[in-house]
């Protein structure tokens, strides 16, 4: 008896190649992602400065400079938003082999607006630098004019109230009523204007219509007498002074409050 090997009907051909097509597609897959692998772990390290690194060390300094003034200046409650801006050309340098230098390039006073910062690398191998630009934005409890307030008006605390303000400019503010209470006004100031210290004159210790002692001094001896101050003065300034018993006026130096002192 003899036996004859047939296919069955219903057995497609195709689907064994459509099968086999899929495995070799997977496997041809996985070894191009294990060949990406292998390669990038070869890959060498970039030559050229990483904008992100340096921006982030920008960002570093910039907050401890912040951090430093306000502790300085005893500013409470204070937000703060950096935005940098880092030129194209940061692509086409070479990594600095010793940590870059970040210095200003400004002469501004407060770390607060447009701050201009040079990133330079200064080693042996590498010389070069960078012009970078910083904004900055604060944002904290500062002092302002419950009212108004006319030019020449002696501050007191009535006159004030603090307020949480966005500052983006460099211009300079007050975070303590202390600190000003007591000085004068060099210009009016509006009700909700924030009070800067430009707009105040200095603490004088004696100020114009103040009764002074006037100490006179010379050789080892000195008398004292009472006087009328002519104009505002701080130590060590000089000032005139009437003479409350004869009226003549004469010059003398602030030697402390209510307290001024000459030759004769």
């Amino acid at each position: 008896m003899s036996y004859k090997e047939t296919r069955k009907r219903n057995f497609r051909q195709s689907e064994v190649k459509r099968k086999k097509g899929k495995w070799g597609k997977g496997l041809a897959f996985t070894f191009l992602m294990l060949a990406r692998s292998v390669y990038a772990q070869q890959e060498p390290e970039s030559t050229t400065v990483k904008a992100d690194q340096l921006h982030m060390q920008i960002r570093t300094q910039i907050t401890e400079e912040i951090q430093t003034f306000a502790i300085r200046h005893q500013w409470q409650d204070l937000e703060t938003d950096i935005d940098i801006a880092i030129p194209a050309s940061i692509y086409h340098l070479p990594v600095c082999p010793e940590p870059m230098i970040i210095s200003a390039s400004d002469q501004q006073a407060l770390p607060i607006g447009n701050l201009k910062r040079q990133v330079s690398c200064d080693s042996a191998e590498q010389k070069w630098r960078i012009n970078t630009t910083v904004k900055v934005r604060i944002k904290l409890p500062v002092v302002v004019a419950k009212t108004t307030i006319n030019r020449d008006t002696k501050i007191d605390a009535s006159m004030l109230k603090m307020q949480t303000l966005s500052l983006y400019r460099n211009k300079d503010f007050v975070t303590q009523f202390q600190a000003i209470i007591g000085k004068r006004t060099k210009r009016r100031i509006r009700s909700g204007q924030l009070v800067s210290p430009s707009y105040l004159q200095r603490r004088w210790l004696i100020e114009k219509g103040d009764e002074v002692l006037i100490v006179a001094v010379k050789d080892g001896m000195q008398a004292s007498m009472k006087g009328i101050a002519m104009e505002n003065g701080a130590e060590s300034e000089q000032i005139s002074v009437k003479n409350s018993r004869s009226s003549k006026i004469i010059r003398a130096t602030v030697a402390g409050k209510g307290k001024v002192q000459t030759i004769f």
